[in-house]
């Protein structure tokens, strides 16, 4: 009973913000571009915060970071709330919603953008999102994915994953056959693979470990609420 409450009241939470997120397209008056490109280098960590938008990256052959970037919000909002791209030797930080000093409307604080990345090939990413589905493809360094609503997609992965998600499902397409150790942990998710996988320990909470393929020592972590977890 007190499982369900909790269930009941994260459920609730989520409809508010939802609904809230509907209030925000709808009085989205204006649509403005973002463009920059940044010299990186390959083997880096990009990071991203966004919270409504989709979100895709791609791994290319090119050093620089490419960012182009769709904001959808009143004027007012467009003005006083930026995105902001802090870079220094091993990272580049994306902050979708960053706000100035004087902007202190607190119940209307963030931006729907939507984000095309490309991204040297061996980057780390590590992308944080509220309601925004993600797709990365071509990326062949670490990744970790974290998000509430939103799906994630994932083609192309070379390196280990730590892919969260509350009500979204997790597809993931490797570039080769996956050998490492799985831990997937959900409370009425599923998993499926097309490798098996060898399962060390399991509970009837849908909590299990592993081994997929041979084994080693890449992690593969999955975490869900309700969403399926698909490896392909």
């Amino acid at each position: 009973m007190k499982q369900l409450r909790k269930c009941a009241a994260i459920a609730s939470a989520a409809a508010c913000v939802v609904a809230f997120a509907g209030v925000m397209r709808a009085e989205a008056a204006e649509t403005e571009p973002f463009d920059r490109t940044v010299p990186f280098h390959s083997g880096g960590r990009i990071r991203l915060n966004n919270f409504s938008g989709k979100v895709t990256i791609t791994g290319g052959d090119s050093n620089d970071v490419v960012i182009h970037a769709l904001r959808h919000a009143s004027r007012e909002r467009l003005d006083h709330i930026k995105i902001d791209v802090q870079v220094d030797a091993n990272e580049i930080a994306i902050e979708a919603n960053h706000r100035d000093a004087s902007w202190h409307e607190h119940n209307d604080n963030v931006v729907e953008t939507d984000f095309e990345i490309q991204v040297p090939r061996q980057s780390d990413l590590d992308i944080k999102v509220f309601s925004s589905k993600v797709d990365v493809s071509g990326v062949a360094g670490t990744q970790k994915l974290h998000a509430f609503s939103g799906d994630l997609r994932v083609s192309g992965a070379a390196g280990a994953i730590d892919a969260e998600t509350f009500s979204g499902d997790i597809e993931v397409a490797f570039a080769s056959t996956p050998n490492g150790q799985i831990d997937f942990d959900s409370f009425s998710g599923r998993i499926s693979s097309e490798r098996p996988i060898t399962v060390h320990t399991s509970s009837r909470h849908s909590r299990m470990q592993g081994d997929i393929g041979s084994g080693g020592d890449t992690q593969f972590r999955f975490k869900t609420f309700s969403g399926d977890v698909t490896l392909r």
